[in-house]
């Protein structure tokens, strides 16, 4: 189960609940006070630096997608696109379409899917180099 579009301490207590590890527990794997844990998750402390999130996202042993969404609700780029040096001009076409006020809904998915199937297939092109 995947945690749904939320705010950066939702989705560290989503996740850390998930695992089923206590706020303390998780404070101490990622070298955190627990107090500082706990205004973390009750959104009385701003988001902590790359690095803490990073280590959580490490010890909360999310996949890259949920990585992802980690990483961007606390407002940081994901590490993909540290990794390409910014925002590429085709994610912000991908994005320019799937965020279109006017494409149906119906649309936006087909888009999606195709955009899915041909990433799976360059993706299974350059494993078997």
């Amino acid at each position: 189960m995947m945690a749904p579009a939320q705010s950066f301490p939702a989705q560290v207590t989503f996740y850390r609940e998930r695992l089923g590890v206590s706020r303390h527990a998780f404070s101490k794997k990622i070298s955190v006070d627990p107090s500082y844990m706990t205004r973390i998750e009750n959104g009385g402390r701003g988001v902590p630096g790359r690095g803490i999130v990073s280590n959580m996202a490490r010890e909360l042993r999310l996949n890259p997608e949920e990585r992802n969404r980690l990483f961007m609700a606390a407002g940081y780029l994901t590490d993909d696109l540290m990794q390409l040096g910014g925002w590429p001009t085709s994610v912000q076409a991908v994005l320019d379409v799937l965020a279109h006020p006017r494409i149906p809904p119906e649309v936006a998915e087909e888009f999606d899917t195709l955009i899915e199937r041909i990433s799976f297939r360059y993706l299974l092109s350059i494993r078997d180099r």
